[in-house]
């Protein structure tokens, strides 16, 4: 038995009579186990910093100072945060702070 694709050419078909199932698409969880997904990376300004983790400018540098908080990466003249590293500061504190 033959079929004619979207473009035009023939192709076998299975003498099933079922339709072929469809190709997984990449990036797909389908009977996969769920595991927390990592979102992608992008850096952030301290506007946004601050907003998220609700302190004032002085109290974040003076964490960063003490090492209790993400440093700044400098990008010329902008000082801009991983968005995954503050992400993870907020979790540890909700965690009882363990950084």
């Amino acid at each position: 038995m033959q079929a004619t694709n979207p473009t035009g050419q023939t192709c076998p078909i299975a003498s099933t009579g079922r339709k072929p199932t469809p190709a997984p698409v990449a990036g797909t969880t389908h009977n996969q186990p769920k595991t927390k997904q990592i979102a992608p990376d992008r850096f952030i300004k301290i506007n946004l910093v601050l907003e998220r983790v609700g302190v004032s400018s002085t109290s974040l540098y003076t964490l960063i100072a003490k090492k209790r908080f993400p440093a700044q990466i400098k990008i010329g003249r902008t000082s801009v945060w991983s968005e995954n590293a503050v992400n993870q500061w907020m979790e540890e504190q909700k965690q009882g702070g363990a950084s």
